[in-house]
This record gives C-alpha cells, structure tokens and sequence, in this order.
C-alpha cells in the first residue's frame, strides 16, 4: 500500500478491446482479497481502470466501466463482500502518459486500487468515485 492506493505486484490485464480477464491477473487480485481481509477497516475500495486514447472516448469510458465491473465480480467470486467494491471507469481521460508511443500508451491501460472509505467514512473527506463513473452495483 502507498498512500491511499493498493498496488499488486503485477499489473491487471485484459483480453484486447474486451473486458474479460487474463488469467494471469488471477494471483494478483487474490492479492488485493488477502490485503482487504487483512484490513477490515476498509469499508470500500475504489477500483479504477484506464485505458489509452486510440478508438472514441465513448467507447473507451464504456470499455473501462466494464473491466471495472469484470475486477470486482471476480473478487466477489473469490470471496470479497461485494460491498465493499466501487468499480469506476475513466476511460481516457486521466492519462499519467502521452499516447503518442506504444509504450506510452500501454501505460495509460491500467487498473488502480483506492481505498475510499475507512470505517465508512471517505478517505481524506474526498468522493468515493475518485470522479471515474460508476460501473453499476457488483452485488448485482
């Protein structure tokens, strides 16, 4: 954990233009299952994914929300309290590279882990979406 993030020791993937998971993000969410069984006091963790800027916006927001949803119902699978899961999408619009190389851009396709409430109450008085849209209920 730094700060107010989780970071697993390997990246989240996908499979291309789609929100189904690759298996090798499997040992990396039972991580993120362990750390929130660990931490009871973490009433809710953002999931936040990204994606590059190639293709229309709309359809990569969409595409984000998706692989949200995708994360935190295989961590509902897995055994963690679907309440305690916020899935949000941004889409392109919080780049942390320029989408100008590949390998600029493959930095940009990400997935973060926030948490946004301790005790349930907001982290730091701050949104619990992190100002991403929300992919829907994962109890659902």
């Amino acid at each position: 954990m730094r700060g107010d993030s989780i970071i697993p020791a390997a990246p989240i993937a996908y499979e291309v233009g789609a929100s189904k998971l690759r298996e090798s993000s499997i040992p990396s969410l039972n991580q993120i299952k362990a750390f929130l069984d660990a931490m009871p006091d973490i009433t809710l963790l953002r999931i936040e994914v990204h994606t590059d800027s190639d293709g229309d916006s709309a359809a990569n927001l969409q595409l984000s929300k998706m692989r949200a949803m995708s994360v935190a119902k295989e961590l509902v699978a897995e055994g963690v309290a679907c309440k305690r899961l916020f899935p949000v999408g941004f889409g392109e619009k919080k780049p942390i590279a320029p989408n100008d190389k590949p390998e600029e851009k493959a930095k940009n396709r990400r997935t973060e882990f926030f948490v946004a409430t301790l005790k349930g109450k907001p982290l730091n008085n701050r949104p619990v979406d992190g100002g991403g849209e929300s992919s829907g209920d994962p109890c659902k």
